[in-house]
């Protein structure tokens, strides 16, 4: 008896950890990607305030393009990989970074996607989210 309450406990948790464990692995991956595009937004705010020039190419943000005031890196070589894999993208005419189109990450989190994380860093809107996760 007490074989088949410890089968029955054990099944449980299982169970458990099938429900809970690809959730956690999804949000733990929404808070990585969140954290990594608002450091890349604040380094290129930080770029443009150092330098007194926009950014043209998110490279400069890790090796001095030789400008003057350059006070970087700005961010961690990591920052430039999602958690899925792929790579942030820069959209330095909209002055926004989020995830492009066609990248290994699911498609609401990219650009223009339901539930797109992205962060808008011109000098307008200061250093805002725009990620329309709750």
């Amino acid at each position: 008896m007490a074989k088949i309450k410890i089968v029955v406990v054990v099944l449980l948790l299982i169970i458990i950890a099938a429900i809970a464990v690809p959730r956690y692995i999804s949000l733990s991956r929404i808070t990585q990607t969140e954290a990594n595009v608002l450091a890349i937004a604040n380094g290129l705010v930080r770029y443009r305030n150092d330098t007194g020039m926009e950014c043209k190419d998110i490279n400069d943000l890790l090796k001095n393009p030789n400008l003057e005031g350059w006070m970087g890196p700005y961010i961690d070589k990591k920052q430039l990989v999602n958690p899925w894999g792929g790579k942030y993208q820069v959209k330095f005419e909209a002055q926004e970074v989020g995830i492009p189109k066609d990248d290994p990450a699911p498609d609401p989190y990219e650009f223009d996607g339901e539930e797109e994380i992205s962060f808008n860093f011109s000098k307008e809107m200061g250093l805002g989210c725009s990620t329309s996760l709750q």
